[in-house]
């Protein structure tokens, strides 16, 4: 299957990094995810997930990054070749970093977003669902949890607790049928965001 969308994006990584071989092989496991049966549909739809629930989070601000490598210059690695990575697609909030005065409703409601990606792909794609330990969703909910903590110390920590009840509280959604024009809506704003496709 040939990929028509978006180039993948390599501005991150410095040209005289994408000779080295970790690069070159990370970039070739990239072409092969955009050309794989049904890779597209699974990103979009993890992509939608979170799309859905943050703005009903209120948040109304969207960034949508299709293929892209990326370079890891923070860091001191020992391997050179950790530096190197790539994502299919993203949509980003720009304004969920600027939240503050939390309360309950609003970290069940982030938690709702953050694993929302997963349990739709869980649901629509029979894809397992990640344990929490290695789900990067859940360590951006994590930051917020702890943030929440800082301001208010009687909120209490139970990001874990939090993302659980999240995932069935999205599962429900997902079981709701008249929420199915909302999802493909969804699902069409990604897939052009992200990939450039209609």
């Amino acid at each position: 299957m040939a990929y028509a969308g978006r180039a993948i994006d390599e501005s991150g990584v410095p040209p005289e990094k994408r000779s080295h071989p970790e690069y070159l092989r990370r970039y070739l496991e990239l072409q092969t995810l955009l050309t794989a049966l049904n890779s597209i549909d699974k990103y979009c739809a993890h992509e939608a997930g979170h799309l859905i629930f943050f703005e009903r989070a209120g948040l109304t601000q969207f960034e949508f990054y299709g293929p892209t490598m990326t370079f890891n210059d923070l860091h001191s690695f020992d391997d050179e070749s950790k530096r190197y990575g790539y994502f299919l697609a993203a949509v980003r909030t720009p304004e969920a970093g600027d939240i503050q005065g939390y309360d309950d409703e609003m970290l069940n409601t982030l938690a709702r977003a953050a694993v929302a990606g997963e349990v739709f792909n869980e649901v629509r794609q029979q894809s397992p669902i990640r344990p929490i330990d290695e789900s990067t969703d859940f360590v951006g909910f994590d930051a917020h949890c702890r943030k929440a903590l800082r301001e208010d110390f009687e909120i209490g920590y139970d990001a874990k607790g939090r993302w659980r009840k999240a995932q069935d509280a999205v599962r429900a959604y997902l079981q709701d049928n008249a929420n199915e024009p909302e999802i493909q809506s969804a699902i069409a704003k990604v897939r052009f965001g992200c990939f450039g496709i209609r």
